[in-house]
């Protein structure tokens, strides 16, 4: 019989094995979890599947095709990545594949919180390529975490765009705006530069108009000589031929303001001019960062202006107050008082005056016609009315959006969606000590009041689609290269061309500063949603400022940040730019290879030497030659040749691909596209 003593003993003895047991199995125990497609990798997997991202699948040859895994910390205890190189590639094909997005140097994963990786492949042979994706920690395990990836080498495809220059790296100082004129040339300003120019588009000859040195004030990322809008009826001999601009003025960063001023255009010759300057507006709120700054005549004949929330609440304006949801009273309205316009779209008159049909909001008529915006950088006009907007998000929700007037869009209660993901609004205005607190993107400061999207009572318009609303529990920490957004700075509507790329009409196209790329989002029939997830295109390793689609609808124009940074394609997270302040040319196949552009090109010999081009069509007989850039601009012609060989002096082309059309004397046309 065991006495009570002993009984006492084991059972001691009992709960102290137990405890040892479960903080051995709690040391042991897996704490990194990797997920691709939502379906879990597991450590030391070696059997790559389409249907969790390990497989890239078939890949034309120098493609390049991004995956993403989550790698979560699935344990309340921390997980922290090793260093900088936490992600590597091993295997004899590793360098066909690449890390585009990896944890940051020596991050902490929180209980429960996940990041993102992406690996690229981008094959240079045929075949199946086979590689280890190895993932080390400092803490958490198991350690390292090691599966195989894979993806087969096809042949390459011609590509669907062929990128050109229009005019060399750096001939811009950070342009902004960029408009495809009614005079067939590209209008632009520069944003740092202080000018506004045109740019043939045959030899990419730059037109200076105007330098406002002396007039606009930029110290700043995000302020200088904004956007532009040209009056419908330039060039039409009606006697509207004006442009309207905006800028930051004053004599310091505390003076700094914004205002909108009409120029009126004159020509001679090639020479163009912009003077005569008519202030509209002035003594609007102007800041070192989101001013937006986009204008667009709509087609009520009504000015809209996008002015951003100044960028208060971070950075160095971590305590001035965000006003997206502040409406002006009548009393400040009448003093020229528009202090109240931060994070709201204007609508004026095209003398700066308000109209009599803008919205009344808290009993007010204003030139205020929607508000709770963040830093809206695009608007554009569909041909149904709607007026589209793109906006930058916090650190994720970026966003698209259709403008009612007088609605109300929710920032900074509200991002992306009422769904408590990822977001909540910390008001460090609030914080009683604020100034005196460091900023964080990642942590509230204390004593700031931090509201919740669903504890917030106010109504607003949902966006059309986020870019992008991920779950929540996303580690941030990894810097703004990592974060789910695309950083939308403008917006242009890809509709009612005659002979449209395929697929593309009734499509919004989004330019974007972090990953070198385009997003067309598909509109539904009555252009009130989008369907499914964007597209991604034209990638180059660059920040994309604004564009603008010939109205053959088959070329498209972009213009570059003249720096920065940029997670683009060639596989890293923090790149600079490669083609700084300049013009990229995105010609369409459809434009080059169809039967009214190439025909019979065997016929024809193109070749160069030095400064001559030299076509020699064979047996046949040349009557006449054409020579179009890429654009479809005639570059060369001549007729009544009456030879098979023709030599042209002194011919120097701005872009390097040619379309060369060639008649014969017996009415047969010869074309053919030419690379220099």
């Amino acid at each position: 019989m065991i006495s009570k003593e002993i009984k006492i003993l084991l059972k001691l003895v009992g709960k102290s094995f137990c405890a040892m047991f479960l903080l051995i199995n709690s040391i042991n125990a897996q704490t990194l979890q990797v997920k691709g497609n939502s379906i879990e990798i597991i450590n030391n997997d070696n059997s790559p599947s389409l249907t969790d991202n390990t497989d890239f699948g078939n890949i034309p040859l120098n493609t390049k095709f991004a995956r993403s895994f989550v790698l979560k910390n699935n344990s309340g205890s921390n997980l922290t990545f090793t260093g900088s190189s936490n992600v590597t590639l091993s295997g004899t094909n590793a360098s066909q594949f690449s890390i585009t997005t990896r944890p940051a140097n020596n991050l902490t994963l929180t209980g429960f919180t996940y990041t993102i990786l992406e690996v690229s492949f981008n094959p240079t042979s045929l075949g199946i390529k086979n590689a280890n994706i190895i993932i080390t920690l400092s803490s958490g395990s198991p350690s390292p975490y090691t599966f195989a990836i894979q993806g087969t080498g096809i042949p390459a495809v011609s590509p669907e765009f062929v990128m050109t220059q229009l005019v060399p790296n750096g001939t811009f100082n950070y342009p902004y705006e960029l408009i495809y004129g009614p005079d067939n040339y590209l209008w632009l300003t520069e944003r740092v530069g202080k000018k506004i120019n045109r740019v043939n588009l045959a030899d990419g000859t730059v037109d200076l108009l105007v330098n406002l040195s002396g007039l606009v004030y930029q110290s700043g990322g995000q302020d200088g000589l904004l956007g532009m809008a040209l009056h419908p009826q330039l060039l039409q001999s009606t006697g509207n031929d004006y442009i309207y601009v905006a800028y930051t003025y004053g004599t310091s960063d505390p003076t700094r303001k914004t205002k909108i001023v009409r120029y009126t255009y004159t020509q001679i010759g090639n020479d163009g001019t912009l003077s005569a300057p008519l202030e509209l507006i002035t003594n609007l709120s102007g800041s070192n960062d989101h001013n937006s700054g986009r204008l667009e005549i709509g087609p009520d004949n009504k000015l809209y202006y996008t002015i951003g929330d100044q960028g208060a609440n971070q950075f160095g304006n971590k305590c001035n107050s965000i006003k997206a949801q502040v409406l002006p009273t009548q009393v400040e309205i009448d003093a020229l008082d528009y202090s109240s316009y931060q994070g709201k779209i204007l609508r004026m008159n095209l003398d700066g005056t308000i109209p009599s049909d803008n919205p009344i909001l808290n009993s007010v008529q204003s030139h205020i016609f929607s508000y709770g915006h963040r830093n809206a950088q695009g608007i554009v006009f569909g041909t149904n009315g709607n007026l589209y907007s793109n906006e930058h998000g916090p650190k994720s929700d970026d966003e698209i959006n259709i403008i009612q007037s007088g609605g109300n869009y929710g920032w900074p209660f509200i991002a992306g969606f009422r769904d408590d993901k990822n977001y909540a609004y910390c008001n460090w205005s609030s914080a009683p000590t604020c100034a005196s607190l460091s900023f964080s993107d990642y942590t509230c400061g204390t004593g700031a009041t931090s509201t919740t999207e669903s504890s917030w009572a106010g109504t607003f318009i949902d966006p059309i689609t986020t870019l992008f609303t991920i779950d929540d529990g996303f580690n941030f920490t990894g810097g703004w290269l990592t974060w789910p957004t695309i950083g939308p700075s403008s917006i242009i509507n890809y509709e009612g061309y005659s002979s449209p790329i395929p697929g593309w009409n009734n499509s919004l196209l989004s330019t974007t500063l972090k990953k070198g790329k385009i997003y067309r989002s598909i509109l539904s029939g009555d252009g009130n949603s989008i369907i499914g997830n964007p597209e991604e295109i034209l990638y180059t390793q660059n920040r994309y400022r604004d564009i603008a689609i010939d109205p053959n609808g088959k070329v498209l124009y972009v213009i570059t940040d003249s720096g920065g940074t940029t997670s683009g394609p060639s596989g890293s997270s923090s790149l600079s730019v490669v083609n700084p302040g300049t013009i990229l040319i995105f010609t369409h196949e459809t434009f080059l290879n169809n039967e009214t552009h190439e025909s019979n090109p065997r016929n024809i010999i193109v070749y160069k030497n030095n400064s001559e081009l030299k076509i020699n069509s064979g047996e046949a007989i040349m009557s006449a030659i054409k020579i179009f850039d890429i654009t479809g601009r005639l570059l060369f012609e001549e007729n009544n040749i009456r030879s098979n060989n023709k030599t042209i002096n002194k011919f120097v082309p701005t872009n390097n691909l040619l379309l060369i059309q060639v008649q014969t004397i017996n009415n047969i046309q010869i074309s053919k596209k030419v690379i220099f």
